[in-house]
């Protein structure tokens, strides 16, 4: 009667791959261990810091105010329009046909124009105020080096990859703390948004 050994060879071979990473895991639990009083990290929340930072309410209200304006324009552009096509309903029965249709096609074309025009000013909106959000966000990284220096951090973090921290290792405050202090010094880069063409 022959044995079949391949079944047992199998088994310690799936040991020995469960051994090694096992060792692998257990090493590196023993160097976070051993390291851990030896490093400091930090964390920042940038979803606050945009929420909560003075420079980005700036942002926010020239663009909420621009918006308001935009929608005031529109909706007066878009009034006209409407009373054009009544009125030119109501000379539909004393207009020949292919002068009626001309007349149409003319508003028709000015309509797609108005559209096109309201969208091209959502993508001002949009592509301005990116563009000097991202000015900002150019500043916040020396700002949070600083911190780290001065707080004798090895390593900062987002918030966002994190499951849990403790507030000890949280530096959005100061984060915040020094936006503000640049902003109101007149430090950051120029955050005059220029809707205007867009109007």
């Amino acid at each position: 009667m022959k044995i079949n050994l391949s079944f047992f060879y199998k088994i310690k071979k799936h040991c020995s791959v469960k051994h090694i990473i096992v060792g692998c895991f257990s090493l590196l639990i023993l160097c976070f261990l051993y390291f851990r009083d030896k490093q400091s990290f930090g964390m920042v929340d940038m979803a606050y810091v945009y929420e909560h930072a003075q420079v980005f309410k700036a942002i926010r209200e020239q663009q909420n105010s621009f918006e308001t304006l935009w929608k005031e324009n529109a909706i007066e552009e878009k009034e006209k329009l409407v009373e054009e096509d009544k009125a030119l309903s109501k000379k539909k029965a004393r207009m020949k046909k292919i002068a009626f249709e001309k007349e149409v096609n003319k508003l028709k074309e000015r309509i797609l124009n108005f559209q096109n025009q309201q969208m091209a000013r959502l993508d001002l909106i949009r592509y301005q105020t990116s563009q000097v959000q991202q000015q900002v966000v150019q500043t916040i990284q020396p700002m949070i080096k600083q911190i780290a220096q001065e707080s004798n951090l090895d390593f900062v973090f987002s918030s966002s990859n994190a499951l849990y921290y403790s507030d000890a290792v949280d530096i959005t405050t100061e984060l915040i703390d020094d936006l503000d202090e640049a902003f109101e010094d007149g430090q950051l880069p120029n955050i005059q948004i220029n809707f205007e063409e867009g109007v």
